[in-house]
């Protein structure tokens, strides 16, 4: 005797446990964001925790002779990772670098020694990537990274106090 209800039970089941291990083996990324000042250029960083790794993405323009990249933690201004890739060049019209990290640096005083340490940091606003150049080694431009939520919540913070203003 066959039951009815035993093929779309076992379906289901199917399919939520291919989904499980597929958000299981892929993880969760979460993006950050930094705008630099005076145009330029942009970064994205993305983070995931399971697997730890860190990617990130930098346009840059109008710095001549980027010689290193790295997120800084604040207070502090401590080099917690490095983007190491080869920066030795003059960009006239701006150049586009990608690249992952696996762990913060060793020993960096930001006091990161997992993935974990370098997200909760971002996620309270207290990490910024700082662009250095052969001009200016301390940091030719600097940028907070910053999600779309905390984004999201500035926009909504501004939006409120105008309109309390109005009144």
């Amino acid at each position: 005797m066959t039951y009815p209800i035993i093929k779309p039970l076992t379906t289901a089941w199917l399919i939520g446990f291919v989904l499980i291990a597929v958000l299981f083996l892929t993880g969760c990324e979460t993006d950050y964001y930094a705008q630099f000042p005076d145009r330029h250029g942009q970064a994205k960083v993305s983070i995931s925790l399971k697997p730890e790794y860190l990617d990130w993405a930098l346009e840059l323009q109008g710095l001549d002779m980027i010689t290193m990249v790295h997120i800084h933690c604040s207070p502090g201004d401590y080099i917690g990772v490095t983007f190491n890739t080869v920066f030795n060049l003059t960009q006239d019209d701006g150049v586009s670098i990608k690249g992952t990290a696996l762990t913060p640096d060793k020993g960096n005083f930001c006091g990161w020694l997992t993935m974990k340490d370098v997200k909760a940091s971002m996620d309270a606003g207290n990490a910024y990537v700082n662009v250095h150049t052969y001009s200016q080694p301390k940091g030719a431009t600097r940028a907070t990274l910053t999600s779309l939520s905390m984004l999201n919540k500035e926009r909504w913070d501004r939006f409120f106090e105008r309109l309390n203003d109005n009144r």
